[in-house]
């Protein structure tokens, strides 16, 4: 008789957790998308910003450079 509680209490815990945890960790693979997705435009936005401030060298060197 307890082996067939444990077993009726083991599915019923299986049919109640294991649900909620695959949605868990959906959840989770859908945020380590998100993550993903913004540390690429993090990405972008430096490179764009590195690229700019490299420019602006660039001209300030040519400036002194006419200067002299």
């Amino acid at each position: 008789m307890a082996g067939a509680t444990i077993a009726t209490v083991q599915k019923i815990l299986q049919g109640m957790i294991l649900p909620e945890m695959q949605a868990v960790k959906d959840r989770l693979a859908s945020i380590e998308g998100e993550i993903k997705s913004l540390w690429g435009e993090i990405q972008r936005i430096a490179d764009k910003w590195d690229n700019g401030v490299a420019r602006l060298e660039n001209k300030i060197d040519s400036r002194i450079t006419h200067l002299r």
